[in-house]
């Protein structure tokens, strides 16, 4: 077969050619005939991927990922760099091959740079040393193509901005029976009778193409999007790549096709079916991974933004007042995020509105959106509304932290007529395989978390709190260690108050313990945290009706008489009914609350029991109540749309009443009464309500710190109760992807604390590459205080270390009690790798990289996925898909060779395409044409050859 001679060609010469003679042009013009336009120069291609004419001239210093365009009867092709040098190169007939083997060779080599290294695992379905999952089931709502089947019925609105079917299709949403197959297909079912609807192919996607749409795009919770975002993927590619699967039917039906559209929406009851849907529905995608297919150095990256859309300010006086604005956040064609509503107060509406962004590696840029909606409070989801303008947040600004930076508003015909506020960060993690942090994860669950509060307490700045209290709480909640985390830390804390009271005579404990609960410490701010995330379907069940009431009805509540001297004697009832109905709420379900808040909060208390005199019964209750009333159920009513609660932020009446509910809600957590000097239209309040649910809250106290039964009958039908599908993929899968309960990224925070552990180590390690296996080994041995007699021989547990035995590293875990100063230097070791594995993915990719059989193994790749499209370029399918185009280029140029030479009306029409290539470098550019009397000194002078440092 011809390939059989490229693949030789390829293994013979790894990469390097060196040919006497050849001719070269910047230009090409076929109609000048074979005389014209041409040079002629020796020619070689070097082991470090530089393209050089007459032993000297630089034409292209790197070759890696090259495009390479075929004119067969010419014997000639175009050699196009990624900074856009092009050169035109004629071989003699015997060359050709020699020639085109060693480009397809740096053709599928990457670039020096770190982001460069952009690689992807084909779907586990392709793997047969992997497991997959086992059949899930779900009822859900879809939105995708009509099913054409009578007994489903189908909803059209609302419809969907997210790349709209462009042929006219019918769609809408519907209800389904979703199974997940072991396969990777997910049926669809009519829930009625069970007949197949359609299927939808999860393994033809990425993990990035599984993703929750924010409940601000349909105003509606727990959707996910499911399918190709086509901008997406060209951003991740070079130019010589493609993925035949791009084109492969999605949504099929008895395995044919059965729409041309390539995404679904699914919108899921629950928020627990959400998250345990996109875990398992990613296991089947293809995981994508900075580093290299044929080497295990590869990293998974995270880039987290955090943007805030805080104002706009209008130049235009003319921008009518009375509209209703928001703004939308556009990535890869299509809005993902959206702003409330507000109106165009005094030409400067708005938001502080803050979104949390999880983006691949190629996101470059985001577009913000204004547009202009004709209600107050509802997006239009029929069609679109009026855009008013747009900015752009570039590349530029995403590289470092930006605070309140104004953005031009761009509207019709590109004029500026204002700007947009915004705030931007980046957290930007690099995360090894999960074998490297094993070591790490089993000495943090080994170690006296105390130790740990003593190393994290002097770091503890405002700005850092929240960042510092969720790392460690995502660390020990995805080790199921949140209970241990939070008695520890609660009596660090406790006795760290009650040591500073001791010194500081004047301050009572009782006083020092409330500055606590009502204050931003690791603890606060850690079980806040937790009881949100915890609670979070708790709050949507118990306020969510009852806020959706309060805002439908728009009663006002201020019962102050000088306001509203006729009318408020009404409003106060409103308020008094409106408080009682809450309270109702939140006392006949305490049985609903989530036993994990209830385990803590009986912790809390009992803690601070033991931290006061015994006759102090009030400040253990202050302690709980803080937590239940002033950072869990409080803030959830006074901002609802923050909990997703409701769909807008309140405003006027609405957020007036809110405030004075919460406000009525704390002083009864508080036990305390309204003042006559301070709420003398809330006085009454003392004896309609105040005293006569005092017991109440003593009891419902009680209920909830597990201090007295509690035979409550449960109303919410609270998940928390219900059992969870098993996923039984393999763990090298799983491990790469968040846990499912509430999509903790463990092997993420590992690698942030690592970082932290190693910047406040003084002994940080610094180890090269040559020497990093052995230092490493030595390290392990060395921080654990092993002798050679411990289990053998050093040299045998050094082997098996650096072979990542697991039984290994559990014996020594299990044999040495761990100390800060071990996990410190463990985090080094857990950097130093880090780093070696940055640096070593970052080096530009050359064929001495491999060995001789990674190197078979790399040619048999390149030789299957090549192809040659319809422009005769040589492009690469990355999911290895031969469809046999090379192999009948390279049967036809044989055959063309051993007859005369055809100009086919074909072949001038793709010479045409190709024609005149026009260089951006300035070196190319002084050069008029190849046919100056003397090309070979100018082209010497031009590209004389530097020495590699």
């Amino acid at each position: 077969m011809a390939k059989s001679e490229l693949k030789d060609y390829m293994l013979r010469n790894g990469g390097s050619v060196a040919l006497d003679c050849v001719k070269w042009s910047y230009k090409f013009e076929n109609s000048h005939g074979d005389s014209q336009g041409w040079s002629e120069a020796s020619l070689e291609i070097t082991p470090k991927g530089e393209l050089i004419m007459d032993g000297d001239a630089v034409m292209i210093p790197s070759l890696q990922k090259c495009e390479v365009q075929l004119f067969p009867e010419l014997r000639v092709l175009k050699v196009k760099s990624l900074d856009l040098k092009t050169v035109f190169i004629k071989t003699q007939q015997s060359e050709f091959e020699p020639l085109l083997a060693c480009l397809m060779v740096w053709q599928n080599l990457k670039p020096q740079g770190y982001y460069n290294k952009y690689s992807f695992n084909k779907s586990i379905v392709h793997n047969e040393n992997l497991q997959t999952n086992d059949l899930l089931v779900c009822r859900f709502r879809i939105y995708g193509p009509a099913p054409n089947y009578k007994k489903v019925q189908l909803s059209e609105l609302p419809k969907t901005p997210l790349y709209p079917s462009e042929d006219k299709q019918t769609e809408g949403w519907f209800t389904a029976m979703g199974y997940l197959k072991r396969d990777g297909i997910l049926d669809l079912l009519c829930e009625n009778d069970g007949t197949l609807l359609y299927s939808v192919d999860i393994t033809k996607l990425y993990s990035s193409e599984i993703r929750p749409i924010h409940h601000s795009v349909f105003q509606q919770p727990n959707i996910l999007f499911v399918g190709q975002i086509n901008e997406l993927r060209r951003n991740h590619r070079y130019a010589n790549e493609i993925d035949s699967e791009d084109d492969a039917p999605f949504i099929l039906k008895n395995g044919k096709s059965f729409s041309d559209i390539h995404r679904i929406l699914i919108q899921f009851d629950l928020g627990i079916d959400l998250r345990d849907w996109i875990v398992a529905l990613k296991t089947f995608t293809k995981l994508e991974y900075i580093g290299n297919r044929l080497t295990k150095d590869r990293m998974r990256l995270v880039k987290n933004y955090k943007l805030e859309v805080v104002e706009a300010k209008f130049n235009n006086p003319a921008l009518n007042e009375n509209l209703h604005l928001y703004v939308e956040l556009h990535m890869w064609g299509g809005p993902w995020y959206r702003t409330a509503i507000v109106k165009n107060l005094n030409q400067n509406p708005f938001w502080k509105e803050l979104f949390d962004l999880d983006l691949p590696p190629s996101a470059e840029f985001f577009k913000l959106v204004l547009k202009s909606s004709n209600n107050s409070s509802v997006y239009n989801l029929i069609e679109e509304d009026p855009v008013i303008a747009g900015a752009f947040v570039t590349p530029d600004f995403m590289t470092e932290p930006q605070m309140m930076k104004k953005l031009p508003l761009y509207g019709d015909q590109s004029h500026e007529i204002g700007s947009v506020t915004i705030n931007l960060s980046l957290r930007e993690i690099h995360i090894m395989s999960y074998k490297n942090y094993r070591m790490l994860e089993g000495m943090m669950k080994g170690i006296d978390v105390r130790d740990l509060l003593r190393f994290v307490t002097p770091l503890i700045e405002p700005q850092n709190v929240d960042d510092l209290s969720q790392m460690l709480l995502d660390i020990y909640q995805s080790a199921n260690m949140e209970h241990e985390y939070f008695e520890q830390l609660m009596s660090f804390e406790l006795e760290s108050l009650k040591d500073s009271g001791s010194k500081l005579h004047s301050i009572s404990p009782t006083n020092n313990l409330n500055t606590l609960f009502r204050g931003r410490s690791l603890l606060s701010v850690s079980l806040e945290k937790y009881q949100i995330r915890i609670g979070q379907e708790y709050l949507e069940k118990l306020l969510g009706e009852f806020i959706a009431q309060i805002g439908a009805e728009n009663l006002i509540c201020d019962p102050n008489p000088k306001t509203y001297p006729n009318t408020h004697e009404e409003h106060y009832q409103n308020l008094l009914n409106y408080v009682e109905e809450l309270w109702n709420r939140i006392y006949t379900t305490s049985n609903d609350l989530p036993e994990e808040l209830k385990r803590e909060w009986g912790l809390l208390r009992s803690k601070v029991e033991h931290s006061v005199d015994p006759s102090d019964t009030e400040t253990p209750l202050n302690a709980l109540c803080s937590f239940i009333f002033l950072r869990f159920l409080c803030p959830a009513i006074l901002n609802p749309k923050l909990f997703n609660l409701s769909k807008n932020h309140q405003q006027g009446t609405v957020s007036k009443t809110l405030t004075l509910i919460a406000k009525v809600l704390m002083t009864l957590a508080n036990r305390s009464q309204f003042a006559p000097h301070k709420d003398p239209e809330l006085l009454r309040l003392n004896e309609d309500f105040l005293d006569k649910r005092s017991s109440e809250l003593r009891l419902y106290c009680d209920r909830v710190s597990g201090r007295k039964m509690d035979f409550t009958e449960k109303k919410l039908e609270m998940t928390n109760a219900m059992g969870k599908p098993s996923l039984t993929a393999s763990e090298e899968i799983l491990s790469e992807l968040p846990s499912r309960s509430y999509l903790i990224d463990k092997y993420l925070r590992l690698a942030e604390f690592a970082s932290l552990l190693d910047s406040n180590n003084s002994e940080n390690i610094v180890s090269k590459e040559s020497k990093r296996k052995s230092v490493l080994s030595e390290l392990k041995l060395d921080l654990l205080g092993l002798e050679d007699t411990d289990f053998g021989s050093r040299d045998f547990i050094k082997t098996l270390l650096e072979d990542g035995d697991d039984e290994l590293n559990q014996l020594i875990l299990e044999k040495q009690s761990i100390n800060l100063e071990d996990l410190k230097r463990q985090a080094s070791v857990v950097i130093a790798k880090t780093k070696a594995m940055e640096q070593a993915i970052s080096e530009t990719e050359l064929p001495s990289d491999f060995t001789t059989d990674t190197f078979m193994e790399f040619v048999n790749s390149i030789l299957k996925a090549a192809r040659v499209d319809q422009d005769h370029c040589v492009v690469y399918d990355l999911m290895g898909n031969d469809n046999g185009s090379l192999e009948s280029y390279l049967k036809h140029r044989r055959q063309s060779a051993d007859s005369p030479r055809l100009k086919s009306k074909h072949l001038k029409e793709q010479v045409s395409k190709s024609g005149s290539v026009q260089s951006v470098s300035t070196l190319r550019n002084s050069i008029s044409s190849a046919s100056l009397p003397s090309p070979k000194s100018t082209f010497k002078k031009l590209f004389k050859r530097r020495s590699i440092t």
